[in-house]
């Protein structure tokens, strides 16, 4: 039967009839079969039967089962709605291990939509969901979620404390894992990448071998090409790059456009390595065609890769190319940057407090003292180790490409920077990084970059410094028309949100104040 309407699915037939001699197993398998990319109009017919049939039979764990897969075919606002649909539902049912899962599998579909803040918190929220009821399943992969999201967007460290403690519960409670090899192949591989991303090469290929050693067992070959990816890349970062080419040369990794983005990305930079120039551009040039078809997600080492071409395109004088990877390197630096914040703010506020309601009340004060302790031994200790692995050159993130701004996009961000201080744009009181980033046609980060590499100070003291400067010259050469206007006026007039910061900052360069300046002028 099965195989009939897979037939009759091909020329667009399907019929209520020919669903309703199926059970709900069957069902299953029928959707199971369909790919999500091109089959999803039928897909949603079957599923729609599916949904209307677990209601006619009034069979709740079946409904909230198919909930839980339409999400994947659906786009972010629908998934939504089923996802909500699904968590009412496990309230109603009284049974908090299906809300876990339903609230892991919502947030595995919000990260890979890369919607990574709403994915740690979700994920967060089934994270202590299943410690509080001993879900020992749910309580993995929550984890291993977190950490994925933690490695991405800037808390490596964090990341590898995540995947060991999830890696810990797993082989510590294994009988209580259904599919336990396949979550011990899939946290294996997390776990690799975790101590690749901090710098910690041979422990990311001690994982990597043993997970790879698991995937052959249970002849899953998307997790055999994650492996040699990651294998490939030690070999990278341990600058063995010819070994590192001819392994990821060898993956099969046609059906997975981001997993082939990773290869290229670090074949073309073994490649750079070697001063074959021509052939690391063409390989980056590959990336970007991947990102293009899949609207620009954000993957590791985007910033190099788009920081490359743009220097590539500079070198050779190719205009259009230039402003296009331009664009493209602001466009990822921002998303970058919000992100970072985003995931960081959820993982020292949601992640955190939570944490701290699981503390007794009676201890409290003095678990704060020990918790505060272990805190500050512990960044410590990281700070130490993470300025250790960037003296050796070893950590993914910080090595590679420098983070300086082409000199040509700098000399233009100059001109524009000087031309807006001779319009005494600085007087604006309100004038933010960010607004004077997008009046120069840049971002802040890259604003904040060449104020620091050109003046070596700050945004704010930069401001601060050209406000200082002209209020001086100014006093001195007008200070007749301006010894008629009050302190809070003249503050305003200069820039200066207060006339106690206008007053303290005239002093600090002259050692006067402004209306002793006045009126030393008013008696010469």
């Amino acid at each position: 039967m099965i195989q009939s309407l897979a037939y009759t699915q091909k020329n667009n037939e399907i019929k209520i009839s020919d669903l309703k001699n199926l059970s709900f197993e069957e069902l299953t398998n029928l959707e199971l079969s369909a790919d999500i990319q091109s089959d999803v109009e039928w897909l949603h017919s079957i599923l729609d039967y599916h949904i209307w049939k677990a209601k006619q039979e009034s069979n709740e764990y079946e409904l909230l089962s198919v909930y839980d897969w339409r999400i994947w075919s659906e786009p972010l606002d629908r998934a939504k709605l089923y996802s909500d649909s699904a968590i009412r539902l496990t309230y109603k049912l009284e049974d908090p291990i299906a809300r876990a899962e339903s609230l892991i599998s919502f947030g595995t579909y919000l990260y890979l939509q890369d919607e990574a803040s709403n994915a740690f918190k979700t994920v967060i929220t089934s994270y202590y969901l299943s410690d509080s009821i001993e879900f020992r399943e749910g309580v993995v992969n929550s984890l291993n979620i977190i950490s994925g999201i933690q490695r991405e967007y800037g808390q490596e460290f964090k990341a590898l404390g995540s995947q060991l403690k999830s890696l810990e519960i797993l082989e510590s409670n294994s009988r209580e894992f259904e599919n336990y090899k396949e979550t011990l192949l899939y946290t294996l591989d997390a776990t690799s990448k975790c101590h690749l991303n901090v710098g910690e090469i041979e422990s990311a290929l001690a994982y990597a071998y043993r997970g790879k050693k698991l995937a052959k067992e249970l002849q899953i070959k998307s997790f055999l090409n994650s492996y040699d990816v990651i294998i490939g890349q030690a070999f990278y970062y341990n600058q063995s790059y010819k070994n590192a080419i001819e392994i990821l040369s060898n993956i099969d990794s046609q059906n997975n456009a981001l997993t082939l983005s990773d290869i290229y990305f670090y074949i073309g930079s073994s490649e750079l390595k070697m001063n074959n120039n021509s052939k690391a551009i063409s390989y980056f040039e590959k990336v970007d065609s991947i990102l293009i078809t899949k609207n620009y997600p954000l993957i590791d080492n985007v910033e190099i890769l788009y920081q490359e071409l743009l220097n590539n395109a500079i070198d050779k004088n190719e205009k259009d190319n230039e402003k296009q990877y331009l664009r493209r390197l602001i466009y990822y630096d921002s998303l970058k940057k919000r992100i970072d914040l985003e995931v960081e703010k959820i993982s020292l506020i949601d992640f955190q407090l939570m944490k701290d309601r699981e503390i007794p009340s009676s201890n409290a004060p003095l678990v704060e003292i020990v918790i505060l302790i272990a805190i500050c031994l512990v960044l410590f200790i990281l700070i130490k180790r993470r300025s250790s692995l960037i003296e050796k050159h070893i950590v993914p993130k910080k090595r590679s490409i420098s983070n300086q701004i082409p000199q040509t996009i700098k000399n233009r961000l100059l001109l524009e920077l000087k031309d807006w201080e001779a319009q005494k744009g600085f007087l604006n009181q309100d004038i933010s990084q960010v607004e004077l980033a997008n009046k120069l046609g840049t971002n802040s980060s890259y604003l904040s970059r060449l104020i620091n590499e050109t003046f070596n100070i700050s945004y704010s003291k930069y401001i601060k410094d050209l406000r200082i400067e002209y209020m001086v010259n100014d006093l001195n050469i007008n200070h007749k028309q301006l010894r008629k206007k009050s302190m809070i006026q003249l503050a305003e007039m200069y820039g200066f949100k207060s006339q106690d910061s206008f007053v303290r900052a005239y002093k600090e360069r002259t050692g006067l104040t402004p209306s002793a300046f006045l009126k030393n002028k008013k008696s010469i």
